[in-house]
């Protein structure tokens, strides 16, 4: 028995995982490195911090599959975007930090806030409806994950980022 052949939006699924995953990885490699004071830990660096800021960025346009008979609210479709395109600033963001470029502050910031306010808006959504957290699971995670972490750039920096 053969299996269907994929559609676009599942291909671009698998493929925007697994960017995520080798990004994540390689971001891992290059923060050790730059702590370590190798010359090449920037390039890493803007490679896979970029790749991942763009799977981010791309994950918010993807449409988000529901089960037939969940019927999440339209806050949460929009707020899951709003996490989304918020960790993808973050990430750029903590890249300018690490990289120390100008508009770093602005950038963790505005993405941190953004995502920060977009995940307490997520949590009432989900205790609000259940059905929302189909929507939300993934955003919300990744969304938490890098506010933490943004957060601690803008503790361990602060706002000069000099």
């Amino acid at each position: 028995m053969e299996t269907p052949p994929l559609n676009f939006q599942q291909s671009l699924r698998k493929i925007l995982t697994v960017v995520l995953y080798v990004s994540l990885a390689l971001a891992v490699l290059g923060v050790l490195l730059k702590m370590q004071q190798q010359s090449y830990s920037d390039s890493i660096l803007m490679v896979s911090l970029s790749a991942l800021a763009g799977v981010l960025f791309l994950s918010a346009h993807m449409p988000i599959p529901i089960a037939e008979g969940l019927k999440p609210d339209l806050y949460a479709t929009i707020m899951s975007k709003v996490l989304y395109i918020g960790s993808s600033v973050t990430i750029v963001g903590i890249l300018f930090t690490l990289l120390h470029l100008k508009g770093a502050p602005d950038m963790m910031l505005i993405g941190c806030l953004s995502a920060g306010a977009a995940s307490i808006v997520s949590g009432v959504l989900f205790l609000k409806n259940g059905d929302n957290w189909v929507v939300l699971k993934k955003a919300f995670i990744t969304g938490v994950a890098v506010v933490l972490v943004g957060g601690y750039f803008i503790i361990k920096y602060g706002f000069t980022f000099n």
